[in-house]
């Protein structure tokens, strides 16, 4: 029997011996020999189980069985089933790649019940999540090489779309601490999306989600608004954390890069700090130009934290902020104001043209959340444990899919 390699021949060794309930030593590994047996080959009574093998001569990678002494005579007692050492990661890696490939997403707890069903063993949560990171690194590359690709790959797709932007920085956040080494810093808009942005309502909203691959980090976006209420991504930011910092240099770009030419423009998003610190330091965000408008949907969620989970005021804050009209929202202010005092301080607090659909004087084209960003970071939600240049090309895949599926509608219309 010949095998293409020495690790496939160590995995099928290893795979009988699971599948049996069996263990196995390593009597001796030389460059061009392998001689394994039974742990119980010198026990007594004995296992008479063993097997040799050789590399084939010259440049040859394949290694040939020369001996096999079949079958295992263990005793019950002495089948103790070493399901965790001969279930390796890279055994496992082997049986979940094709799922991981279809599917980066593809929990811990899946994989250990692939095993068991596979191998009738149990694994732990670290060996399983161990084999998945290699599957990823398998079909995406090497989490910290793709820091170093980033720019070329980066730079290879502005040579094939002209137009697209990219801007890569290497940067200390100080607010991280000294302990922490440089981080890559990636913003990238696709041409197509820039030049069909001039067709869209002027409104973006904006969001950051979390990463979990090995270095972490955070994903910053920015999406649109066609006029048939459909998300319009435009752009993406790869940054260490949601700080001051990095809001600032991706809302910079934003607004240099995406709608440096339009004469006002609205950006809906929540009232994190690093936003606010980004309109009060950026020259293209002043003016008056540039609204700042914030989502309804996390007012409502701060109201509910800051003073109670009741539903009524749940539904009396909502009718608030999207009331059409003045007396409309004043009524419900009213009603807040009577039942729920401290709700209605919060949200006084708050300049009513940020919040309100009757105070707005029409910036936000009537869209109160930043839904359309979280729908995008929803379904980018696959590719969030991957490498960075994993990350930018399934972007831009996703977007260039987007745009043809919408094509072929409008040709169909």
């Amino acid at each position: 029997m010949v095998f293409p390699d020495f690790p496939t021949l160590k995995k099928a060794v290893g795979t009988y011996n699971m599948l049996h309930g069996r263990d196995y030593i390593t009597n001796h590994k030389k460059r061009a020999n392998w001689k394994v047996s039974c742990t119980h080959y010198i026990s007594t009574p004995s296992c008479p189980w063993t097997l040799s093998a050789k590399k084939l001569h010259g440049a040859s990678t394949e290694w040939q069985v020369t001996k096999y002494t079949q079958p295992h005579e263990c005793t019950v007692q002495f089948n103790q089933r070493p399901a965790d050492k001969l279930c390796t990661s890279s055994l496992i890696c082997d049986l979940i790649f094709p799922k991981i490939t279809a599917d980066p997403q593809y929990k811990i707890k899946h994989i250990q019940v692939d095993v068991r069903q596979r191998f009738g063993v149990d694994i732990s949560y670290r060996k399983a999540w161990y084999a998945r990171h290699k599957c990823i690194e398998m079909q995406y590359g090497n989490y910290q090489q793709s820091y170093n690709e980033l720019p070329q790959f980066c730079r290879q797709l502005q040579l094939s779309n002209p137009g697209t932007i990219v801007e890569i920085m290497t940067t200390h956040n100080a607010e991280r601490g000294t302990g922490y080494a440089n981080f890559l810093y990636a913003f990238w808009a696709f041409k197509p999306a820039l030049d069909g942005f001039r067709y869209c309502i002027p409104v973006i909203c904006v969001d950051g989600t979390h990463l979990y691959n090995r270095y972490k980090g955070h994903l910053l976006l920015a999406c649109g608004y066609t006029a048939n209420k459909e998300i319009y991504p435009l752009a993406y930011s790869i940054v260490d954390s949601e700080n001051n910092a990095s809001w600032t240099w991706f809302l910079r770009l934003l607004a240099e890069n995406v709608f440096p030419h339009h004469n006002s423009m609205c950006i809906v998003s929540d009232r994190h700090a690093g936003i606010d610190a980004a309109f009060n330091s950026v020259e293209q965000l002043k003016g008056g130009r540039v609204k700042r408008r914030f989502c309804l949907r996390h007012i409502r969620s701060n109201v509910m934290s800051r003073v109670t989970r009741n539903r009524r005021l749940r539904k009396l804050v909502w009718e608030a902020g999207t009331a059409v009209t003045r007396d409309q929202f004043l009524q419900h202010m009213h009603a807040i104001q009577i039942k729920w005092p401290a709700a209605y301080a919060y949200l006084a607090d708050i300049d009513f043209d940020k919040w309100t659909l009757s105070h707005d004087d029409g910036h936000r084209y009537g869209i109160m959340t930043t839904n359309p960003s979280e729908s995008l970071n929803n379904s980018l939600k696959c590719c969030r444990m991957l490498p960075v240049t994993a990350i930018v090309r399934m972007t831009f895949h996703k977007l260039r899919t987007m745009f043809a599926d919408r094509r072929t509608a409008g040709e169909g219309m």
